[in-house]
């Protein structure tokens, strides 16, 4: 896998701080701390399902996601800013418990109201998590 890379970002430094926030939240497997990033009413949609859920659903994805992989990391993170909130760019990778290697380029478009993230549109190549199987 990667070393970690240096993050590139035109955020300014509230927006920059919850980014950075919801990665190492994310990361970390604190799944606690990532909820405070997210509004009350927040919507996530995935394009490999073209589904809107609420955090509940992405908190149990998540945390299956922990106990099925070590090493979670985000690398190559580029953020730009956009009118209400940011566009990020990365590649997720992992290592799964029985030594494949997760590399996932994503995107996410995020919408910021009041400082927590409103909703979150998310872009990846669902045929690279096939190893997550």
């Amino acid at each position: 896998m990667n070393e970690r890379s240096e993050v590139v970002s035109d955020l300014d430094e509230d927006t920059e701080s919850l980014a950075a926030r919801v990665i190492s939240c994310i990361e970390a497997g604190d799944l606690d701390a990532l909820g405070e990033c997210f509004g009350p009413e927040a919507v996530i949609w995935h394009n490999d399902d073209d589904l809107e859920v609420g955090f509940d659903r992405v908190r149990r994805v998540l945390g299956w996601l922990h106990r099925n992989v070590k090493n979670l990391r985000y690398t190559s993170v580029r953020r730009h800013a956009t009118r209400s909130g940011y566009v990020q760019q990365h590649v997720v990778e992992a290592e799964t418990l029985g030594g494949d290697v997760l590399y996932m380029p994503a995107c996410l478009v995020v919408e910021v109201v009041d400082g927590h993230i409103h909703r979150l549109d998310e872009y990846l190549d669902s045929i690279r998590a096939q190893v997550l199987q």
